[in-house]
Formats: C-alpha cells, structure tokens, sequence
C-alpha cells in the first residue's frame, strides 16, 4: 500500500509528464514505430533546459535569489508597494530566470511575507498577479520559458528580432498588472520576513552563475551544446549533489515524449493538412485556443511545422499562456504552492485566478491582433 500511495502522489505531480506520454502512445497506432523517430527530438533545446535548470537551481539553494528577494521585499511600506514589490521582481527576474523558476523562487516568499494579513483577497490577488506577470515578462526573452527557447532554437532567429517579437505585448502587459494592483488595499502592514542568518554561499553561487551565462550562450549559438551539458553535469554532481536528485527531469522527459507526438502527428496526411489549412492563415487564434487545452508549451512544439512567421507563433503561446490553468505550466505550479499552503483558499484563488486570466488574454489577444 505504501508504494502504491507514493506511485499515486508521484503521478499527481507528474500529470503533464503522463499526459504527454499517453499522448505519444496514442500516435504510434497510427504510425508505424521505429528508431526513425528520433529525428524528431530537438537535442540541443533539451541540452539548452539541463544546462539553464543546473545553473538557476545550483544559485538558488546557494542562497542567491531568497536573500535578495528579503532585501527587496523591506523597502516596502504598505501593503500595495509590498505585493507591487513581489509581482514585479517576479516579472522581471522570470525574463532570465525562466517563469516557472521565478514563481518556485517567489510564490513561498509571497505566502509567508502575507501570512498575517487579515485580507485574504490581498493574499489571492498578489498570487495571482505573480502568476500573470511570471508568464507575461518571460515572454521577452529566449530564455524567460521553454516555449521560447523552443521557437528561438527552431527559427534560428536574432535576440534583437526575438524582443521586438514581444516587447509591445510585455510592455502593455506590464501595464495592464500595475492597473490591477490598485485592487490591492494600501494600508501599513506588519509582515514577516524570511530570516536571512543563512548567507550567500559565495563560491557555489560564483560557479552557477558562471554556468548560467555559458548556457546562455549555448542558447545564441555561441558555443555547442554537448561540451556544456557535460560541464553541468559535472558542475551538479561536484557542487550540489542535492540539486541533482531535485531537478525537473520531468520536465525534460516531457518533452521528449511533446517532440515524439508532435513528430508523428505531423507524418499523418490528415492532420498536417488539416493543421496546415488553419494554422498558417490563423496563426495567432490557433495557438492562442491551442493553449487553453493542451498548455503553451506543446502546442509551440506542434505548431512550429505549420507556422512559418516566428512571430505570429510566439505571440500566439505567450498570450496563449493566459487563460485556463493549464495554458502555461507555470500556472499549475503556482497553484499547487498556493493550495498546499492554503487549501481553505482555493476556491477563491481560482475564481480570481480564471477571471483575471481571462481578462488579460482577451485583452491581449486584440492589442496583438491590432499592434503587429
């Protein structure tokens, strides 16, 4: 009974992981299986997520970013600058350090720095607007989502091309957030913050932050991807042994099996004719709906076959990630830290959370229709 139990909580944490297995299961009863299929694996996107996890996991548990983020969160003074404070460092730390990696970094500090307020409501919407801004600043950069580093890699495009790509939307959306955060009540508030006694391990961060910018330029194609995966590799094991058994291998096996389904749907005639038809003359409605039902990341993997304007299919899935919880993976997980945290709260959380979301796509979706 007791492994059954641990198989079924592992299960419930890996559901995207499963999801896109089935997923790639169900395709191979309509084409034929064989080693072929590896052609469809982008190596160098999986390379470039190992080497980019290592590096900003590797900072993190050296104390990096819960230091910072500390200091941060004492300059505020009311309750409105504190959440405008938490929203905004995730919005802009997630263009570099990715978004899901931005809301696991400051979702907890969010609960606990609000934990005494008698405001649920403050609480809720700082998550919330945490979760909107995570998946709207990380659409700036290649390296702000896996979606974008996706299309980055298969477009082979320029930083400065892939910016101006999205600017307009992430700086409209930035906009949009700070508008949001009157709902916020601006009263003094006596919070609590995390105690920092623990510094900054300064070695191990001075390493991890050197393999992040060597990832990086892995990412623009500055160095090849196999000698620095090994780096990683080894930087983990000698450095932060813990971060190794701790590191979303899901996540990469999840797109393994993304690329693996994405691959053979597009060797049935008439799916990729169907796809065809309406994704290449509708790009931006098709990834946007393509998200609602099966997240940002994999409809951008199974999209790319079909668009061939970079643009239209980056501004489809980083507005697509607004929306339902499951069109961005990062949602899910600030939803999962919000009700563990606060499971008498959920109901709430999401029905702010879907309003909201879907506020800020509608919106967005006419400023990227119009704007572009």
């Amino acid at each position: 009974m007791t492994a059954l139990r641990a198989i079924i909580s592992r299960a419930r944490r890996e559901t995207v992981l499963l999801i896109s297995f089935a997923a790639a299961l169900v395709t191979l009863f309509f084409v034929h299986p064989s080693f072929d299929m590896a052609r469809h694996i982008d190596w160098k996107v999986l390379a470039c997520l190992f080497c980019l996890m290592s590096a900003v996991g590797g900072a993190k548990n050296a104390g990096v970013f819960t230091v910072a983020a500390s200091r941060l969160v004492r300059l505020s003074g009311s309750t409105r600058a504190l959440s405008a404070m938490l929203v905004f460092v995730t919005f802009l730390s997630s263009m570099a350090i990715t978004n899901d990696v931005a809301l696991i970094t400051f979702i907890p500090l969010a609960l606990i720095v609000l934990s005494g307020t008698p405001r649920p409501m403050t609480r809720i919407l700082t998550v919330v607007l945490q979760t909107i801004a995570a998946n709207i600043g990380s659409s700036l950069t290649p390296i702000g989502n896996p979606q974008n580093l996706y299309i980055f890699s298969r477009y082979q495009l320029s930083i400065a091309r892939f910016v101006s790509e999205t600017a307009g939307i992430v700086v409209f959306g930035g906009i949009l957030i700070s508008i949001c955060l009157v709902l916020i009540d601006n009263t003094p508030v006596e919070y609590r913050i995390p105690v920092d006694s623990a510094p900054v391990d300064i070695p191990r961060a001075t390493a991890f932050g050197s393999l992040f910018v060597v990832s990086v330029l892995v990412v623009f194609g500055v160095l090849p991807f196999m000698p620095v995966s090994i780096l990683a590799a080894v930087t983990v094991m000698v450095l932060d042994r813990r971060l190794a058994r701790t590191l979303d291998y899901g996540l990469l096996l999840t797109f393994v099996c993304f690329f693996v389904c994405t691959g053979n749907l597009g060797d049935i005639p008439r799916v990729s004719s169907f796809l065809t038809s309406v994704a290449e003359r509708q790009a931006l409605a098709t990834g946007i709906l393509a998200s609602q039902l099966i997240s940002n990341v994999p409809a951008a993997i199974l999209l790319s076959a079909y668009v061939t304007d970079a643009g239209d299919l980056v501004r489809a899935v980083s507005v697509g990630g607004l929306g339902t919880l499951i069109a961005s993976l990062a949602s899910v997980i600030s939803f999962k830290y919000f009700a563990r945290e606060r499971p008498e709260e959920t109901l709430r959380y999401l029905t702010v959370f879907t309003i909201l979301n879907f506020l800020f796509l509608g919106i967005l979706w006419v400023f990227a229709r119009y704007w572009y």
